[in-house]
C-alpha cells in the first residue's frame, strides 16, 4: 500500500488507526532500507546446502545499504491494548526508535504540518456493528484529512460508499487488493491544499 501511494520515506506518515502496527512498521523499514524479516530466522538456515558464510556477506550488504529515518512515523488508536501491541510488533521488528505510538482517538489528531501521507486501514464490514456509525467515523477520518495541508491519504476499506463517505477526492477509483481473505479497496487521494 505505502509504495502504491508512492510514499518513499522522505515525508512523514500517519496511521491515526494503527491496530497493531503495520503501516508505521513497514513505513519505518522502507525509510530505513531494512528488508522485512531481516532480524527472523527462516526454516531455509536448516538445509544442508545451507551457506553461512554467503548468508552472513548478504545481511553485511543489507546493512550497509541501511539508512537512519529522518522522517516522523506516527501510528495512534483509541485502543490502549493496540498501541502496546503496536509497540511490541515494532520493537521485534528492530524499528521501535523510529516510530512515536500514542493511544488517543481520531479526533485528537494533531494538526501535522506537511508533506505527509495518511494512510489508514478503519474498521469495515458486518462485523462492526451499525453502518450509520461506520459513516460518521469515516466522515471524521475525511475531516483529519483537511486539516492536513501538504498530506495525502490512502484508505483502506472493503465498502466503496464508506470510501466516499469521508467527502474526499479520490485520484482513481481505487485499487483492488487482496487483505485477510477479503477484496478491499485503497482509495488515494492528491495533496490537501
Amino acid at each position: 500500500v505505502l509504495l502504491l501511494a508512492s510514499w518513499d520515506g522522505t515525508c512523514a506518515l500517519l496511521d491515526p488507526m494503527c491496530g497493531s502496527g503495520t503501516f508505521p512498521i513497514e513505513a519505518a523499514l522502507l525509510a530505513a532500507r531494512m528488508p522485512p524479516g531481516g532480524l527472523r530466522r527462516f526454516a531455509f538456515m536448516d538445509w544442508s546446502c545451507f551457506d553461512e558464510a554467503r548468508w552472513l556477506r548478504v545481511q553485511d550488504q543489507a546493512r550497509q545499504q541501511q539508512r537512519p529515518v529522518s522522517v516522523p512515523i506516527l501510528g495512534a488508536d483509541r485502543d490502549p491494548g493496540a498501541v502496546v501491541i503496536a509497540r511490541r510488533n515494532a520493537q521485534r521488528a528492530g524499528v521501535l526508535p523510529w516510530i512515536d505510538f500514542e493511544q488517543r482517538p481520531l479526533a485528537r489528531t494533531p494538526d501535522l504540518p506537511g508533506p505527509g501521507l495518511l494512510v489508514c486501514n478503519p474498521p469495515y464490514g458486518a462485523r462492526i456493528g451499525n453502518p450509520r456509525d461506520l459513516r460518521d467515523l469515516y466522515a471524521a477520518l475525511g475531516n483529519v484529512v483537511r486539516r492536513l495541508p501538504g498530506w495525502r491519504a490512502a484508505i483502506l476499506t472493503t465498502d466503496r460508499q464508506l470510501a466516499f463517505a469521508t467527502g474526499l477526492t479520490f485520484t482513481d477509483d481505487g485499487v483492488s487488493l487482496a487483505h485477510g481473505g477479503l477484496r478491499v479497496g485503497c482509495y488515494f487521494t492528491g495533496t490537501v491544499l
